[in-house]
């Protein structure tokens, strides 16, 4: 509004009020950094906190990308799972790499993961051929000797963050403190 006097303020102020909510504070602040918030994983659901508690399960799950200088991320969430059942998002990798910076980041990532005790690790098996050479390539050499298992994806990506959604959303999700967090929000919002 204060961009334009010329228009008739009152009446376009009411229009703007006719728009989504995200839209209007675009249109009427000339706030253009505004998102819409996504419902599957809303922000002020869940806690961040200075370390998960001792005697957790751990696995890291990873969807991969080859992309360097733009594109998909490769991403690395490692989760784990109280003995209450609580789920802590415990670290988080993010890289735009080469097939083998990608390989080399996720083996150099197993060992230092090693150091919590047993960290299963799985990886996204696309569906074909592809999708499982790449895994057989990953179970015989980047990732020997480690628990390490493909997943084949299976529905859409909706569908699949269901089960952690309503974990979510019942406040069972808990991020440890670390840079990643406000990435990790704003891509999960």
């Amino acid at each position: 509004l204060r961009d334009n006097p010329h228009l008739n303020q009152e009446e376009y102020e009411q229009n703007l009020y006719k728009l989504d909510p995200v839209e209007a504070a675009r249109l009427l602040s000339g706030d253009w950094t505004i998102r819409e918030a996504g419902i599957m994983f809303p922000r002020d659901k869940v806690g961040i906190v200075s370390e998960e508690p001792p005697n957790c399960r751990y696995a890291r799950a990873w969807d991969t990308a080859s992309t360097p200088g733009g594109g998909d991320w490769t991403v690395g969430l490692l989760m784990a799972q109280a003995p209450d059942k609580e789920i802590y998002v415990v670290d988080v990798k993010r890289a735009r790499l080469s097939p083998l910076g990608v390989k080399r980041l996720i083996a150099s990532t197993a060992v230092s993961d090693a150091a919590r005790g047993h960290v299963a690790i799985l990886m996204g098996q696309e569906p074909g051929s592809s999708g499982v050479i790449v895994v057989d390539d990953y179970k015989r050499d980047t990732l020997l000797g480690h628990d390490f298992q493909g997943v084949k994806e299976t529905g859409s990506k909706v569908d699949r963050a269901r089960p952690l959604s309503a974990l979510w959303e019942a406040g069972h999700v808990h991020l440890v403190r670390g840079a990643w967090n406000a990435k990790f929000l704003d891509e999960y919002e």
